[in-house]
């Protein structure tokens, strides 16, 4: 059974007390289920549509009281539509083959509940959700609270992930930046080198020279612990700019 079967069952289970909410489920269901699917013999003139009229108005007198309201909502998702398992996708949808109704149902959501996006698919209309605050919110809505706070925990996982995501790719990023500028200090000391010009360096530039070749990996905290006298980070890196510059005079 797909994710929008199954919260479709939940929806249909859920006790409505009320018969005027059970009228307005149904009403709902029925007004959204594709006419290929709807019973050809349905009877809507029993929610106040003349004979032989085509339902692509929503008559609000089919609309009682408050939770009502919520009634009517379970009811069109499960006549017309669909949701994405959280897990995979954040998507929710509400198909219709009439765009005025659409239309009727799109300005119904915001009065009530959220804004939709509307679109056209093939031979049908749209309205969907892909932000998982409004999924959450219109399961809410709905009644459907247990799927709704799995919605909220995708999205706290997803957060955390995108985060973890973000602070790995800040680290690689700065593993780059020092891999290149240990081999540009590395490459100006073996020039110098080559040129016998590492040895008649002051003895504090030569020593960082010398710790930089054996140690062309280390970070400059690492490198200023090395030293044999005290010296800080900017120090070591002043020191290797201009051992740069140097080995660009030469």
């Amino acid at each position: 059974m797909s994710y929008s079967s199954e919260l479709k069952k939940t929806l249909k289970e859920i006790s409505m007390k009320k018969k005027c909410c059970r009228r307005a489920f149904y009403y709902g269901e029925s007004l959204f289920t594709s006419s290929k699917k709807l019973d050809l013999s349905f009877d809507f003139t029993k929610y106040g549509y003349s004979e032989g009229e085509k339902p692509d108005r929503i008559i609000w007198d089919n609309i009682k009281c408050p939770s009502c309201r919520n009634s009517f909502l379970r009811g069109v998702f499960c006549g017309g539509g669909t949701v994405s398992d959280p897990e995979k996708s954040f998507h929710f949808e509400i198909k219709c083959e009439n765009e005025r109704l659409i239309d009727a149902l799109s300005e119904y959501v915001a009065e009530n509940c959220l804004e939709m996006k509307k679109t056209v698919r093939g031979d049908k209309f749209s309205l969907y959700l892909k932000r998982g605050d409004d999924i959450e919110d219109i399961m809410h809505y709905m009644g459907a609270g247990k799927e709704a706070f799995a919605v909220a925990n995708e999205k706290i996982k997803r957060n955390i992930s995108n985060q973890a995501n973000r602070r790995s790719n800040f680290e690689v990023v700065n593993i780059q930046k020092t891999v290149n500028a240990s081999q540009e200090s590395v490459d100006a000391i073996k020039k110098l080198e080559k040129k016998g010009l590492l040895n008649k360096l002051p003895r504090g530039l030569e020593e960082t020279a010398r710790l930089r070749l054996d140690n062309p990996f280390a970070n400059l905290e690492e490198l200023a612990e090395m030293h044999s006298d005290r010296i800080s980070k900017s120090g070591v890196n002043h020191r290797l700019k201009k051992l740069i510059e140097l080995a660009d005079l030469d």
